[in-house]
This record gives structure tokens, C-alpha cells and sequence, in this order.
């Protein structure tokens, strides 16, 4: 199954959008505003848009089955280290 990856632009999301990806990140033990992505690399929640250590973004993942759609089930908190190049 293939799937088209893009990169959103931070500005492109309210809070209540940033927060209920972020519930998206596995939990990292003891701590609420750590996780891990779906790489296992830490991301902190006030880093959100950042290139910093704990940095992350927000990536929309679609099959190719599916129509992209704004709805948070396609988003993914990504550590900035993972994410695509944009235009890629």
C-alpha cells in the first residue's frame, strides 16, 4: 500500500488541532510533555514547530485509496528529523 506524505505548515493548525495530534504521540513514561513519534524519537509539546532537539511537525498521511481530508485522523506528530523534505 503506498501513501502520499506532505508537510504542513505550522501556522496551519489551531490549537485544539496541535494538542489532539499531539495526544497522537506514544506516551513516554513518567512524562506528559514528552513523547515519542511513531520513529521513537523524543518530541517535547512545547517544541511543536521547531528544529530543535525535541522539535516535531505535523505530517497528513494518506493511502493511496484515500482522499486527503482536514480531519486530524490522517496527522501525525513527527520528530523534524523524520519528516519529508517538502515538495518531496
Amino acid at each position: 500500500m503506498n501513501h502520499t506524505i506532505t508537510v504542513a505548515a505550522p501556522q496551519q493548525f489551531d490549537n485544539h488541532t496541535i494538542n489532539a495530534v499531539w495526544e497522537k504521540a506514544q506516551n513516554e513514561f513518567g512524562f506528559y510533555f514528552f513523547k515519542r513519534d511513531h520513529m521513537g524519537d523524543i518530541i517535547a509539546k512545547h517544541d511543536y514547530g521547531k528544529k530543535n532537539q525535541y522539535g516535531w511537525e505535523i505530517v497528513r498521511v494518506v493511502t493511496e485509496n484515500q482522499q486527503a481530508s482536514e480531519g486530524v485522523e490522517h496527522l501525525l506528530p513527527v520528530h523534524w528529523k523524520n519528516v519529508p523534505q517538502r515538495g518531496d
